[in-house]
């Protein structure tokens, strides 16, 4: 099979810490199937998601364009009818829809559902099953328990969680996709999303015990973290995910168990592929739409700050002519789809932000810094925390927040001053704020951020506007 009918597999895991892997340097036995997996690859080690929640990450991760540019900038519940609309006004090009049109069987298996099953023949997603069998579990258990209300935020977390593990476990995801891709004759598009890494953190608990003795710096009784969450609704959820745990590395243990679970599915799927002889016909990306917080910065099992606990992702690129090594220029998970793109000789008449990172990849030097911006935002709306957007340039990390909206309405911390600046070759952790120090690099950068903000909204106005005049009345569901 040559490259231009080669197949495409997709991986993403959701709130994977790129630290917590074997490849990028993690102590622990979590990952020996995608460390074997990052041998034969290229490997990023500067690779960074946009900053917002799983939906726009995965709009962008399929568009190449920021959510800035494609319109869907909340996740979950608070996506609005407007925002779905102007993203199907607008017709941003979807990776599925590329890929059908040049002869690809494109399948999914994933929980996101809505506007992300565009371009899918197939499309496995299980929420609907998950909130239904919910709904009549918590329903039977009301009738059944007169002071159910005592337990009711335990009762219901739990049963959609266990819905959740019974309906798209890795080990569930791993069988639908191998029976999706069983016999298929045209090259194929699988994007496989893994939700196992988010809270509650559910694996088997034999994969927890793997864990038990490792104690972390930020160990604190559960009881103290969620005493710090002052939003009910998402204090009920946390205590629902923490139940039975006594501090917060028990916590980490079901983290770092969720991970080899993960591992070990991949691990059954790359068998799978070996066995089928699509392996060395097939490229395979491997990526997390963020990370998560194990008590850094104040914050635990979550990802609502744009520390680089939560920006900088693993991604890994492996090419069936087996090309290996290790990439340190910058890149975003934008440049997924302008790279498969690239690699498949697909033309293209419509613009991205990401970039395609194939002269990367067939440079001589693959240590080569090009100088590139990256930028990335979330907005506090969606999340509960606050409106912050930022720019990384050379080892220069800016961000900017609102000043009414400091404090985190989820666990009532202030996880970021108003403005910072980081120098993250010398501070990696982002423990000191040297934009008071340094006021013209500051100034650099937050003029930077400001012009791309300004040029995003007025070109995504003038998309609608033109999109408007074509096509009268566009609507979408959400």
């Amino acid at each position: 099979m040559t490259k231009s009918k080669c197949n495409i597999i997709l991986i993403t895991i959701d709130a994977l810490r790129r630290d917590r892997l074997g490849c990028y340097g993690s102590p622990y036995s979590t990952s020996p199937n995608i460390d074997r997996l990052a041998e034969g690859s290229l490997l990023f080690e500067n690779a960074y998601t946009i900053g917002f929640g799983t939906d726009p990450i995965h709009t962008s991760i399929f568009t190449g364009l920021l959510p800035q540019s494609h319109g869907i900038i909340h996740h979950g519940p608070h996506v609005t009818r407007g925002e779905v609309e102007d993203f199907l006004l607008v017709k941003n090009h979807f990776l599925p829809n590329i890929l059908q049109e040049v002869g690809y069987r494109t399948f999914a298996v994933d929980l996101l559902g809505r506007w992300h099953r565009t371009g899918f023949d197939h499309y496995s997603g299980y929420l609907a099953n998950v909130l239904q069998k919910g709904r009549n579990e918590i329903y039977r258990r009301l009738r059944e328990r007169r002071l159910l209300h005592k337990l009711l935020p335990y009762s219901i977390s739990r049963f959609f969680f266990d819905s959740m593990s019974e309906y798209n476990s890795a080990a569930t995801a791993v069988q639908h996709a191998k029976g999706k891709i069983s016999g298929t004759r045209q090259p194929f598009f699988l994007f496989l999303h893994f939700w196992d890494t988010h809270t509650p953190y559910d694996p088997p608990s034999q994969y927890v015990s793997i864990f038990k003795d490792v104690a972390t710096e930020h160990n604190t009784q559960m009881d103290v973290v969620l005493n710090n969450i002052p939003d009910a609704r998402f204090k009920r959820y946390m205590t629902g995910c923490a139940y039975g745990t006594k501090d917060s590395d028990e916590m980490v243990h079901r983290y770092l168990g969720s991970i080899r679970y993960v591992d070990d599915q991949i691990g059954n799927l790359l068998s799978y592929l070996e066995s089928m002889e699509l392996l060395d016909n097939t490229l395979l990306i491997l990526a997390a739409d963020h990370g998560e917080h194990l008590g850094e910065h104040g914050v635990y099992f979550e990802h609502h700050t744009v520390f680089n606990e939560i920006l900088r992702v693993p991604l890994i690129l492996r090419f069936p002519d087996g090309k290996q090594g290790r990439i340190k220029a910058l890149c975003q998970l934008t440049d997924i789809t302008p790279t498969i793109l690239d690699y498949l000789d697909i033309k293209r008449d419509f613009v991205m932000d990401g970039r395609s990172v194939m002269p990367l990849i067939e440079a001589d030097d693959t240590n080569t810094l090009i100088e590139r911006d990256i930028f990335f935002g979330r907005t506090g709306e969606s999340t509960g925390t606050e409106d912050r957007n930022g720019i990384i340039k050379g080892q220069y990390k800016y961000t900017l927040g609102s000043e009414e909206s400091r404090k985190c309405r989820r666990c009532g911390f202030i996880h970021h001053e108003r403005e910072e600046l980081f120098e993250l070759e010398n501070d990696p952790l982002e423990l000191h704020n040297v934009a008071g120090m340094q006021p013209d690099k500051t100034k650099e950068l937050k003029m930077s951020l400001t012009r791309f903000l300004e040029e995003s909204r007025k070109t995504m106005e003038r998309r609608r506007i033109r999109a408007k005049i074509r096509s009268p009345k566009t609507s979408g569901e959400i």
